[in-house]
């Protein structure tokens, strides 16, 4: 609960952090709810959407503001010198 902003990290070829948001809320729901009060700006087709979700009870979603798309995208190095490589999913910074 006291995360405030995410890190958006792009892979190869860029393999640098490239913007950031932060978080207005956490929606934890049925698949089918969560559809319902995201589809209009989910940026997934309902068909992807249900496929992720398949054989799931409850889901999240983040509902994000500020979105801030960096102009020039940066190395891990410089956002936190102990961090050599990517992580596989998620990383607190």
């Amino acid at each position: 609960k006291d995360i405030e902003k995410i890190l958006i990290y792009s892979t190869k070829p860029v393999g640098k952090v490239v913007g950031e948001f932060q978080i207005e809320k956490i929606i934890c729901d049925t698949p089918k709810k969560i559809w319902e009060k995201t589809k209009k700006h989910a940026g997934i087709d309902e068909e992807r959407f249900e496929t992720y979700f398949l054989g799931k009870v409850e889901g999240f979603a983040i509902k994000i503001k500020n979105p801030e798309l960096y102009l020039t995208p940066k190395r891990l190095e410089e956002i936190n010198p102990e961090i050599k490589y990517a992580p596989q999913s998620y990383r607190y910074v």
